[in-house]
């Protein structure tokens, strides 16, 4: 694959027939301010074409689904290779999904299990042995000749049958003999009341002398023992005490019970022979949070669940609490986390033994399973996703768990995070005949966990939900399994895959797409970070702003050429275009928020203080503990205190300074909408008072129409054959879903009758078609509408189309709606803004728009908590909390503290470094 795709005439969205070639078996960068034109190129025209191409060629060009696909607006597109999109997030994870199957790992761990495993039997825990027939035949004919051999049909007594009944059946069958307890008997012999449920027992099938001349007889005796005992057979020798048992299915070689076939789907959480019977694979089950039940260990027994007694009568229980607490010591008045850890947990699952008690937990489902009204109403509180007791998470059915390598079952293994996970297979030593089936399992594995580890993201357990990941976290997934797929001569196609990472996780990352490139494949990414476009091959720089300003290639070719141009981005690369340096303002004019003994997941703070009336800025490697801290422990425990809010935070011991905060609003990166009936102007409350203005037309007036009319949701203005999403499915590929534009009304949405409402010569579906700046200027003259425009202005967002969809939105864009209709709203002072990672997906200019707006929040005398990776945005935060210095088990301390210039000379921060070598190119 050489030369070039030649694009000419690309008209898609804001582009004004671009013409442009991009080369192949390069990195090629795209870059430009949001709403520049850079998706509309590269995903609504290149990777668009690509798909209905093939497509087209997989259904061999017979009338079907690809046809009805809208090509894009493109007059010529030539050179295209097979293409494959890594976008970031992809949408709602499936409850299924976990790190291991994102990334392409799963299927070599299952097989690794399959093909070495060793199973342990679920009755006595003795090996789990399985042989080939011609391997049982092979030993028993290698016997010295005259051998005087016992051929064995092994059998344990069911718990439902009688010994006369087995007695019976042996008759039946043919044969005479049985040994029990190592002796030889007749059948007549034997009385039934020795039979005994679960006593073993082995048939008699063949007495013979090892000799040439018996060898049809030892086959035919071996066929018919496996037949009776349903796999298994003993051989004995007369004079030898060892008996040899043989199974041609998976048994206990100690107590003879049978085990599963050991195959690939006994590994599967997706499959019925290996998920959970339980939790049918999911792991969790709705249930009694001890979490939630006993206050985050917070509360004393009777602070935590004296309702119970007190208020709905269930003195029974209060006495089989007081009697628990008693037996083992403990203050019934004590917080239940200043118990011993053991005792905690037999107060909640329950123990045996003397004085047993059934559990805390299952004497709550009992109970709650009868009550009502406030009762009911108390309980529903305490329920949530649990850890399925069966499978403790797992997922598996006991028999897959009961399969080990090295030691581990498959999920203990799964349960390690990918740095741990690489370094047990590097360790693995198969010695005996598998050993070339497990170098070459082992080598499959490597490759994929080495990939992922340099990629940054070695802290993710494997087991982990993928619906639990940041849509950077997602995506390096995906180039992770990318990278190691072999694949070569393909077009891969990125968005912003450094959204989310660190500095020093953005150079991994660099390395893997250069990777990509030179394993003979075109690497085409839609980015903004710096580092990456002076890396790239060829950079494309769309512009020169955004909307209807934008859709032009403003340049082309290599970084160093671009950067010498007079476009934003040029300016950027060559350090002319900068954040504005901090702003002087007083530290913590508002008090100190300060959080002690702070101790969930990876974290171990001592004190985590945070100035108030200030921009602050939390920083470290992905994994390091900066979710943890904000987002799991600080937000939900001071939601708790001012808007009463259930969730739970981490471990913590105490909180002080939070008095001085009236209001807490965080703003993260999860999606706005799940369907494409959710956009900008909807979420934002933007839609309402537009149809407002539409049903007091005088037209809308006459025909008797009310603002529903003007809602594609709604029965009354919905058009009848799509139901108002303008679209009908075409079912599904490897693309994803496959939709065409309705054909009754052209993907407008409306019923034709509704459009014939006009405002200033627009009806309702060309406003949804409009960008925000555009729709800022229409509607100059309608207050409300113009004042929450232009808020989405503000942030940045003036490009946006109000009816785009919500599932379209990047992370940073949906957190930019979220903020603009937050301050659409009414704001006071003394608001906690908390913001996860707002420059995801921004231009440098856009972060300066973004900055701009976030310092007047302070200015206003709120406190905003950002946390980022932003180096320049980092340097000008008023005060900076850096995590680490790792990830996962190296990371959860604060290595530094301070304004930027301090953290910036404490040698142990990785952040620091970065801090350094921009605060040098500064100055």
């Amino acid at each position: 694959m050489n030369g070039h795709v030649h694009i000419r005439g690309a008209a898609e969205h804001n582009l004004r027939s671009v013409d442009l070639d991009l080369p192949h078996r390069q990195l090629v960068a795209i870059s430009g301010v949001s709403g520049s034109g850079k998706t509309s190129l590269v995903y609504d025209v290149v990777y668009a074409e690509a798909r209905r191409r093939f497509l087209a060629a997989l259904e061999g060009g017979h009338t079907a689904s690809w046809q009805r696909l809208r090509p894009p607006r493109v007059a010529r597109l030539d050179g295209l290779a097979p293409a494959l999109a890594l976008q970031q997030g992809g949408g709602r994870a499936h409850p299924r999904s976990t790190v291991a199957t994102l990334a392409g790992l799963y299927d070599g761990v299952r097989l690794l299990f399959a093909r070495l495993g060793q199973p342990h039997c679920m009755a006595c825990g003795a090996a789990v042995q399985a042989h080939r027939f011609e391997e049982v035949y092979e030993t028993a004919l290698g016997f010295a000749e005259g051998t005087r051999l016992l051929v064995l049909a092994p059998l344990r007594i069911e718990a439902h049958r009688a010994g006369s009944d087995v007695i019976e059946e042996v008759d039946r069958s043919g044969y005479r003999r049985l040994r029990l307890d190592g002796e030889e008997r007749l059948l007549e012999e034997v009385d039934a009341a020795e039979l005994q449920p679960g006593q073993r027992m082995e048939i008699v099938v063949d007495r013979l002398v090892v000799k040439p001349e018996a060898v049809r007889r030892l086959r035919g005796s071996l066929q018919a023992a496996l037949e009776l005992s349903a796999g298994q057979v003993v051989l004995a020798r007369k004079g030898v005490d060892d008996d040899l048992f043989f199974a041609v299915e998976p048994a206990c070689a100690g107590c003879g019970a049978a085990f599963a076939a050991i195959d690939l789907s006994l590994f599967s959480f997706n499959s019925a022979q290996g998920a959970c019977p339980t939790c049918r694979g999911l792991g969790q089950q709705v249930g009694m949070s001890m979490e939630r039940v006993l206050g985050g260990l917070t509360l004393s027994l009777d602070e935590a669940v004296g309702r119970l007694w007190h208020d709905f009568g269930h003195g029974g229980l209060r006495e089989k609490v007081g009697a628990f607490c008693q037996r083992h010591g403990v203050e019934e008045d004590a917080p239940v986390g200043e118990w011993d850890g053991a005792v905690v947990q037999r107060l909640w699952d329950g123990h045996r033994g003397r004085g047993a008690f059934v559990g805390l937990r299952r004497s709550l489902e009992q109970v709650a399973a009868r009550a009502k009204g406030d009762e009911l109403a108390w309980f529903e509180e305490r329920f949530s996703d649990v850890e399925c007791a069966a499978c403790c998470g797992t997922r598996l059915r006991p028999e897959a768990l009961a399969v080990e390598v090295d030691g581990l079952n498959i999920g203990q293994l799964c349960a390690l995070p990918i740095g741990e996970a690489l370094r047990f297979v590097e360790g693995l030593r198969v010695a005996d005949e598998r050993a070339q089936v497990g170098a070459e399992i082992s080598r499959h594995l490597l490759g994929r966990l080495h990939a992922l580890d340099a990629l940054g993201v070695g802290y993710l357990q494997l087991d982990r939900s993928a619906s639990s990941l940041s849509n950077g976290e997602q995506q390096r997934l995906r180039l992770g399994a990318a990278l190691e797929s072999g694949m070569t001569q393909m077009l891969y196609v990125l968005d912003e895959p450094s959204a989310g990472l660190h500095a020093s996780d953005a150079e991994r990352l660099i390395a893997a797409l250069e990777a990509l490139r030179d394993a003979g494949n075109t690497v085409l990414v839609i980015e903004h970070d710096r580092a990456l476009l002076e890396r790239a091959d060829w950079l494309v720089d769309m512009g020169p702003g955004a909307g209807e300003r934008g859709g032009e290639v403003v340049a082309s070719g290599a970084p160093r050429d671009v950067a010498q141009g007079a476009s934003l981005t040029a300016r950027h690369l060559r350090g002319a275009l900068r954040l504005d340096a901090a702003v002087e303002r007083p530290l913590a004019p508002r008090g100190w928020l300060r959080l002690y003994g702070v101790r969930g997941h990876n974290l171990a703070i001592d004190e985590a203080a945070f100035p108030l009336g200030n921009l602050v800025g939390v920083s470290g490697l992905s994994g390091s503990g900066k979710s943890s801290l904000v987002d799991e422990t600080l937000y939900p425990l001071l939601a708790a205190q001012l808007h009463a809010s259930r969730r739970r935070p981490l471990a913590y011991d105490r909180c002080e300074g939070a008095d001085a905060i009236e209001r807490i609003i965080a703003i993260d990166q999860n999606p706005i909408g799940r369907t494409p009936r959710s956009n900008a102007a909807t979420y934002t409350g933007l839609f309402a008072p537009i149809r407002r203005l539409f049903a007091e037309l005088p037209v809308a007036r006459m025909r008797a129409y009310g603002a529903a009319h003007f809602s594609f949701n709604a029965s009354q203005g919905a058009c009848d054959s799509c139901g108002g999403s303008g679209v009908h499915a075409l079912g599904e590929s490897l693309w994803g879903a496959l939709e065409s534009a309705c054909g009754t009304c052209d993907g407008r949405r409306y019923r034709g009758e509704v459009l014939d409402v006009r405002f200033r010569e627009r009806h309702i579906a060309d406003v949804l078609e409009m960008s925000v700046e555009e729709a800022h200027a229409f509607f100059e003259a309608v207050p409300e509408v113009a004042r929450r425009l232009a808020v989405l202005c503000d942030v940045g967002l003036g490009y946006l189309r109000l009816g785009q969809a919500a599932p379209s939105f990047s992370g940073g864009e949906a957190q930019r709606v979220k903020l603009a209709a937050e301050l659409g709203r009414s704001r006071q002072g003394g608001t906690l803004y908390i913001l996860d990672e707002p420059t995801t997906g921004l231009h440098l200019e856009d972060v300066r728009l973004l900055m701009r707006l976030l310092q007047r929040l302070v200015d206003e005398g709120n406190s905003v908590l950002v946390v980022e990776h932003h180096v320049e945005l980092l340097a000008a935060v008023d005060w900076l909390i850096d995590l680490g210095p790792g990830a996962g088990d190296d990371g959860g301390r604060i290595v530094a503290e301070g304004a930027p210039r301090a953290v910036a000379d404490v040698e142990a921060s990785l952040t620091g470094r970065y801090l350094r070598a921009h605060f040098a190119e500064v100055d």
